[in-house]
């Protein structure tokens, strides 16, 4: 284990602004010790959880279901309320 960094300068080697690091830990749980702004972290367990939810969102990235892409000429209001009526299992009923 490395020496504890405090946020100002595991924000620095991270090449991100103290209040965007900061918003970081909130939002990905970026392991750290401590509360408050006596925050300390561990440069390797920081870089691990990094690259472990860098990984997780590409993956995610690859799987996620993408919407189709719809014809400029398909999407006149006709069309729209067929695919709409056969979402709702309306089919046939105008």
């Amino acid at each position: 284990m490395s020496k504890p960094l405090t946020t100002e300068e595991m924000a620095a080697e991270l090449r991100f602004c103290t209040k965007t690091f900061r918003r970081y830990v909130r939002k990905y749980n970026i392991p750290h010790g401590g509360l408050g702004r006596n925050m300390r972290f561990d440069r390797d367990e920081v870089w691990a959880h990094l690259k472990a939810l860098n990984t997780a969102e590409s993956a995610l990235a690859k799987t996620s279901l993408k919407p189709k892409k719809v014809s400029k000429r398909s999407t006149s209001q006709s069309a729209n309320a067929e695919r709409y009526s056969q979402l709702l299992g309306l089919e046939g009923v105008h």
